[in-house]
């Protein structure tokens, strides 16, 4: 039951790490064909080795992979202007109701 709790474990790190990665990617290539192509890339890098079954290579190949996706993780990630972390969130926000005037 050890044995397979931490092939789970090690499946959803490995699922997360390659969102993770997915997503910023957007990060650097902004524009939809280009990501296209590096999402390929990516995928391709993430393919090589799903065949791989030892839990111990498993573990080093997924620590590994979270040390090149911190490496290279942009400096300044893209945030959409009106999302939370963009430019315009909250740039008019709404008057108060009791400011408003109802004609």
């Amino acid at each position: 039951a050890s044995l397979a709790a931490r092939r789970d474990a090690q499946r959803r790190r490995v699922c997360r790490l390659y969102r993770k990665a997915l997503h910023h990617t957007l990060d650097w290539v902004i524009f939809r064909e280009p990501f296209y192509k590096e999402a390929s890339k990516l995928r391709a890098r993430f393919d090589v080795n799903k065949d791989v079954v030892d839990v111990d290579a498993i573990e080093r190949l997924i620590v590994k992979g979270e040390a090149e996706f911190k490496k290279f993780q942009h400096p300044e990630p893209y945030a959409v202007p009106w999302s939370p972390e963009g430019v315009t969130y909250a740039r008019n926000p709404p008057l108060p109701a009791e400011v408003c005037i109802f004609y």
